[in-house]
């Protein structure tokens, strides 16, 4: 995601906490290996959504993972100014 790639992860853990089905990725059952095929004949298929998906999982991945922004937040928890993330 971070370098603009589309991605298909599956629907379970945490994965759907990072990628929203249609918006910034496919999500697909967990275990069905059908459903990833597909997914993944999809984006080749549809250059379209290839670029729409890799650029809103760019920009996603950017606002969810940047190093400075994790950074000041770990410094206002541990300065009693932040309780949660």
């Amino acid at each position: 995601m971070a370098v603009g790639v589309p991605v298909v992860g599956t629907d379970g853990g945490g994965v759907p906490e990072i990628i929203e089905h249609g918006v910034t990725g496919l999500l697909v059952p967990m275990g069905d290996a059908e459903a990833m095929a597909e997914a993944i004949e999809q984006l080749i298929r549809d250059p379209a959504l290839r670029q729409r998906l890799g650029k809103a999982g760019q920009e996603r991945a950017h606002e969810m993972f940047d190093p400075v922004k994790h950074a000041r937040a770990v410094e206002q928890v541990w300065a009693g100014t932040r309780s949660t993330w």
